[in-house]
């Protein structure tokens, strides 16, 4: 399987810390802020943000997150999986910034993206300095 012996990578699901989705985590609290915030006003605009915007947005970033589970099997050496996902998003972003909000959808895979990047690079600074996961004994 892995170990210190061994030449084949490990998969970033054996690393228990790094399975967790911080970024994500990160991404879900601010959009609830802001959600919370928005809809604080009385006036007419207030909460257009949060229902057309950030709701949305939490419905995409989950869908996003459970396209991307699979990612966590792959070997840690694998990055193409990350990297589509963080260019699909950047695309989202360059469509956000021209005021088309149908790239809602793209721009929420960039945090997905980035947080399985960093997760995997991590992991694998970590399998090369020989502190990755031991087999079981």
């Amino acid at each position: 399987m892995f170990g210190p012996a061994s030449a084949q990578p490990p998969r970033l699901i054996d690393f228990p810390v790094l399975r967790l989705p911080f970024v994500e985590f990160a991404f879900v609290g601010l959009l609830v802020a802001v959600f919370f915030v928005d809809t604080q006003g009385t006036d007419a605009e207030s909460g257009f943000l949060a229902v057309f915007v950030v709701l949305p947005a939490l419905v995409f970033l989950g869908i996003a997150y459970l396209i991307s589970l699979p990612m966590q099997r792959k070997d840690i050496t694998d990055f193409r999986l990350d990297a589509v996902f963080v260019v699909i998003g950047v695309l989202g972003l360059f469509g956000w910034i021209g005021q088309m909000l149908i790239a809602l959808p793209l721009l929420c895979c960039l945090p997905v993206g980035l947080s399985a990047l960093i997760r995997r690079g991590i992991a694998f600074a970590l399998w090369k300095r020989g502190k990755g996961p031991q087999l079981p004994e």
